[in-house]
């Protein structure tokens, strides 16, 4: 008993005398050191539930997470592939705009050679005419005569 009460009442003189009310006050500490204890108990019992219950939200989350990403990272590759796709496709289509510049240089010089013929013919034409207009009113003249 002695023990017991040097532990609970470190205070105590080595030579106190234990009387009731030393032992009542003894019990009162080790209850109210009970009630602090079962105290204790409980919140740490209702930390850990909520710790368990915040980890599986955490646990549940993260998997959505991991799908989530698996799934942007499929989606992620299939655009790469489209853009790449994309990308030949008007490295071909620069190409055959290359081609198509030089057809349309091409019959635009072929135009403006043409242009520059039809000009000379109607130089031609309009120089034919007047010879053919000089020529009848010369035969009107030889007719009248």
């Amino acid at each position: 008993v002695s023990k017991i009460i040097n532990i609970a009442m470190p205070n105590l003189p080595p030579n106190a005398v234990v009387n009731s009310g030393t032992v009542a006050e003894l019990s009162s500490s080790v209850q109210s050191t009970n009630v602090t204890l079962s105290k204790l108990e409980a919140h740490i019992k209702a930390a850990t539930e909520r710790t368990v219950k915040e980890q599986g939200r955490i646990k549940g989350e993260l998997e959505t997470l991991t799908k989530e990403r698996t799934r942007l990272m499929a989606e992620l590759e299939i655009a790469e592939k489209e853009l790449e796709s994309e990308n030949e496709k008007l490295i071909i289509l620069d190409t055959e705009v290359a081609s198509l510049r030089k057809v349309v240089a091409s019959l635009e010089q072929k135009v403006q050679t043409t242009n520059q013929h039809l000009a000379f013919i109607k130089e031609e034409t309009a120089s034919k005419q007047l010879e053919k207009t000089s020529l009848e009113e010369k035969m009107q003249n030889l007719n009248v005569s």
